[in-house]
């Protein structure tokens, strides 16, 4: 069963993943032409976060049908997903 803290990996993953598209985003590379050592800091702290979730072993149940639903699911090539990609959303054309 998962536990209240793999439950709360499983709901903010996406705030981690925010936070860091901020950090790169949101501050230079590059201070004075050096390394910004604070922006390093700011992603080596959320990556350090990250992985302390990552160390913890997640015990779920399995249960059916969703295991079979799940490792039955099909798996596409680059090229079929490319294309499936520009059949739900096509490019404009250039002039």
């Amino acid at each position: 069963m998962a536990t209240d803290h793999t439950l709360r990996f499983c709901i903010i993953r996406g705030v981690y993943l925010t936070d860091l598209t901020f950090i790169e985003d949101g501050n230079p590379d590059e201070v004075d032409n050096l390394i910004n050592c604070y922006k390093r800091g700011l992603v080596f702290r959320v990556v350090q976060e990250v992985q302390q979730y990552q160390a913890t072993k997640y015990d779920y149940v399995q249960r059916e049908p969703l295991l079979t639903f799940l490792t039955k699911l099909p798996v596409l090539s680059d090229k079929q997903l490319y294309d499936l990609s520009l059949q739900r959303e096509p490019r404009e054309k250039r002039n």
